[in-house]
C-alpha cells in the first residue's frame, strides 16, 4: 500500500482483505487518526481468526502508546475481547509496571479498568500492589478514582489482596476528607456498597464523627444520605438521630437540606412526626418558629 494513498476502509473491511497493519497503528499513534482505531476495532469484529491475530499482534506492538491515546485506548480494550490468552496477558505485561501512571491518565484510566474484568488474577494482584503505593494520591484522582471503583467492585476466585487493609491504614483519619471530595465522595459511596463489614467499618466510623461536616458539603452530603438510606440500622440511626437534632438548621442549607430530603423521602411517618415536632417548635427567642424561617 503505497504510504501517500488514501486508504479504502470500506474496502478493507471485506473479509477477505488485508493489509499491513502496523501501517494503521502507527496512523493512530502518530497522527491521531480516529478513522484507523475504527477501522481496526471494526475488523477484529469481522475478520478472519488470522487477521484478528495479526492485528493483536501489531497492537500488542505499541500497547503502552495506544492505552494513553485518545483513539488508541478504545483500540486496546477491543483487544482482551477478541485476543488469544497469551495476546490478553502480552497486554497484561505492558500493564505491569506502569499501573500508576495509566490510572493516572485520561485515556489509560480505562484500559486499566478493563484489565481488571480480562486478565488473569496474578497480574490483577500486581496491578492493585502498584496501585497500593500511592492511596492517598490516587483514591481522590480524577481518573484514578474510576479505578479504585472498579477495584472495590472485582470478586476475587482465589485469595483476594487485602486492599482495604492498606486503604485503611493509608487514609486513618483522612476519611471525612476524602468524602468531601468530588471524586472521594463516590469512592466512599462505592466502598459502602461493595466492601466487607469489618473492612469498611473504619471509614464508616470516621464518616459518622464528622457527619456534621460531610453533611454540609456539596459531595459530603451524598455519603450521609447513602448511609441514611442503605447503612446498617445502628448507622443509620445514629445518622438520623442527628439530622433530626439540627434538622432546623439542615433544612435551611444548601447541601445538608438533600440529606434532609432524603430522610423525608425514604423515612416512616416516625420521621416525619419528628422532623415536624423539631422544626414546628417554638423558642422564646425567635419570634417565628423555624418551619417558616426556612421557607423564606
Amino acid at each position: 500500500m503505497p504510504p501517500m494513498e488514501p486508504i479504502n476502509y470500506r474496502r478493507l473491511l471485506e473479509r477477505n482483505m488485508t493489509c499491513n497493519w502496523k501501517y494503521i497503528v502507527d496512523k493512530i499513534v502518530c497522527n491521531n487518526d480516529q478513522q484507523a482505531s475504527i477501522f481496526l476495532q471494526q475488523k477484529l469484529k469481522v475478520g478472519t481468526p488470522d487477521q484478528k491475530f495479526e492485528i493483536i499482534e501489531a497492537i500488542i506492538a505499541q500497547a503502552y502508546s495506544l492505552m494513553i491515546n485518545r483513539f488508541g485506548n478504545f483500540l486496546i480494550q477491543r483487544c482482551f475481547e477478541h485476543g488469544t490468552p497469551e495476546q490478553v496477558v502480552a497486554i497484561a505485561q505492558a500493564i505491569r509496571g506502569n499501573t500508576l501512571a495509566l490510572s493516572m491518565d485520561a485515556f489509560g484510566c480505562h484500559v486499566v479498568q478493563k484489565a481488571f474484568d480480562s486478565v488473569p488474577e496474578e497480574y490483577k494482584a500486581t496491578m492493585v500492589h502498584e496501585l497500593l503505593r500511592r492511596i492517598p494520591e490516587t483514591v481522590i484522582h480524577r481518573y484514578a478514582c474510576h479505578v479504585w471503583q472498579k477495584l472495590f467492585e472485582l470478586r476475587w476466585s482465589d485469595s483476594p489482596p487485602q486492599i482495604m487493609r492498606y486503604v485503611n491504614e493509608s487514609l486513618r483519619g483522612m476519611w471525612h476528607e476524602v468524602a468531601l471530595g468530588e471524586t472521594g465522595s463516590l469512592v466512599v459511596q462505592n466502598i459502602f456498597e461493595n466492601c466487607l463489614e469489618e473492612d469498611k467499618r473504619p471509614c464508616i466510623n470516621e464518616v459518622l464523627a464528622s457527619i456534621d461536616i460531610i453533611a454540609h458539603g456539596q459531595f459530603g452530603n451524598w455519603c450521609i444520605q447513602h448511609i441514611c438510606e442503605h447503612g446498617a440500622p445502628a448507622d443509620r440511626s445514629r445518622a438520623i438521630d442527628h439530622i433530626l437534632r439540627f434538622a432546623t438548621e439542615y433544612s435551611m442549607d444548601q447541601y445538608a437540606s438533600k440529606v434532609i430530603e432524603k430522610c423525608l423521602k425514604i423515612g416512616n411517618t416516625d420521621f416525619l412526626d419528628k422532623y415536624l415536632e423539631r422544626v414546628c417548635e417554638g423558642r422564646p427567642d425567635r419570634p417565628r418558629m423555624p418551619l417558616i424561617d426556612s421557607m423564606l
